[in-house]
């Protein structure tokens, strides 16, 4: 491989490689020549240092249940195991966001190393890394939602009412109507939990299969008992919705409504979408074209205070606003001189004048540019004085059952569904605070 360039015995001769020759030899590498590791590679280093260590600890513990075995005697200890653990050397360089603690209770307060020996002792005060647990005993207990409930903020999360006590309230009245009606169905949940149930499945609108973890029964019990609570939820919820006479009216009138003492009920109607029918004709009758989509659409009425007072039967998207307040029955409830605030979509002069009721509705612009100083003025007091049905239907629009897609199946009890969330509404926090009332007026 190597020739001499001088053909000589002296010890100063030059080698020099063939023009043909390989090296053979492992040559150090230049510094760029050095390949640095990759982060990947480095977090597979420290995952297989991890792996290590936990190795030797379940070799710890398999040691410590080997010698209970052996000795029967120590059975008698405390239930609390505790080990000192000792590490080699070979760990000792481990970073220290990758030390043993992050994953096991170690206290590492005091560190004993043994120069003679080759083994670093991690020489901590005893702590308490297991506890043993019958699994039995432990599976026995059955925790369900009712157990999580503790404050009025988590029955608010959970079902949309204020407070606990509403839930216990609703329980009693249930007891006694169902006394009445001679319920002869036997369930597994009680009255209160199947109430919790309807509730959350309106406020959150989870699956069964979720409702059925945080009850502890099936998902097909939780859709039985869904659908038979609502039907016991309507026959007290329906008592909420209330028509209040003139006199009451007039008594808790807001300061917004100065201008329009007559006004009997404020008037919206809102959508929410459903799944497309199987059906022609009820797509048909569903379609909006003002959502582009299959909804149903019902007319909501509250008075003047913000209370609901009034909630038409559900009807397809294609409706108009007009249909559904002829069909409504709700000028049967007005008397003559009483009044309806409406929005522009309401196209009802004619049913109001014959009824002799008053309208109440935002001046059009028409073929004018802009509205007048009087039409703008008007325009803004009902706006003022409209702007809570909005907030009336915003709170029920709460309940996700109404935000998402209503299943084709639960359109028979739609209409006891949406009087249940308007309960649930009627009976929560005020939509006027006590600063929109004239007080003084009301105390005379």
């Amino acid at each position: 491989m190597f020739h001499n360039v001088k053909q000589s015995n002296s010890p100063f001769r030059r080698v020099k490689l063939k023009l043909c020759a390989i090296p053979s030899q492992n040559l150090p590498k230049r510094l760029f020549e050095r390949p640095t590791p990759s982060p990947l590679k480095i977090k597979r280093v420290q995952r297989a240092e991890r792996a290590t260590r936990r190795d030797l600890m379940l070799k710890c513990v398999k040691e410590d249940n080997l010698e209970s075995k052996i000795s029967p005697e120590r059975n008698n200890t405390p239930s609390t195991v505790r080990r000192k653990i000792y590490f080699s050397s070979e760990h000792k360089e481990v970073p220290e966001e990758e030390c043993l603690c992050e994953h096991l209770p170690l206290d590492d307060t005091a560190v004993e190393q043994n120069t003679e020996s080759s083994v670093t002792a991690v020489d901590t005060t005893s702590k308490d890394i297991g506890i043993q647990v019958d699994p039995a005993e432990f599976l026995a207990i059955n925790i369900t939602l009712m157990d999580l409930i503790k404050s009025d903020s988590d029955i608010n999360s959970f079902t949309g009412l204020s407070k606990i006590e509403f839930l216990k309230d609703i329980t009693k009245i249930s007891n006694i109507l169902m006394a009445k009606l001679q319920y002869n169905i036997q369930f597994s949940l009680d009255t209160e939990m199947r109430i919790c149930l309807t509730l959350c499945k309106l406020k959150l609108n989870m699956s069964y299969k979720s409702l059925s973890v945080l009850f502890r029964i099936s998902d097909t019990s939780c859709k039985n008992y869904f659908i038979e609570t609502i039907n016991l939820l309507f026959l007290i919820f329906k008592s909420m919705i209330v028509w209040p006479s003139k006199s009451n009216i007039e008594k808790n009138l807001p300061s917004c409504f100065t201008n329009y003492k007559e006004t009997r009920v404020i008037l919206d109607c809102f959508e929410t979408t459903i799944e497309k029918p199987k059906c022609l004709n009820c797509r048909i009758r569903t379609y909006s074209h003002y959502k582009g989509n299959n909804t149903i659409k019902l007319m909501v009425g509250i008075a003047p205070d913000g209370l609901i007072t009034f909630l038409s039967s559900v009807y397809g998207g294609r409706a108009s606003d007009k249909f559904i307040f002829v069909n409504s029955g709700i000028l049967d409830k007005c008397t003559e001189g009483d009044a309806i605030m409406v929005d522009k979509g309401f196209l009802i002069e004619q049913e109001c004048v014959d009824s002799g009721v008053k309208l109440f509705r935002p001046p059009f612009l028409g073929k004018n540019k802009q509205l007048s100083t009087k039409d703008g003025i008007e325009n803004a007091e009902i706006a003022r004085a409209r702007v809570h049905i909005e907030r009336a239907i915003q709170r029920i629009k709460i309940f996700k059952i109404l935000q998402q897609k209503v299943p084709w199946s639960y359109l028979p009890i739609i209409d006891k569904i949406t009087t249940v969330i308007c309960g649930v509404v009627n009976i929560s926090r005020p939509i006027i605070s006590e600063k929109g009332f004239n007080i003084e007026r009301n105390e005379d």
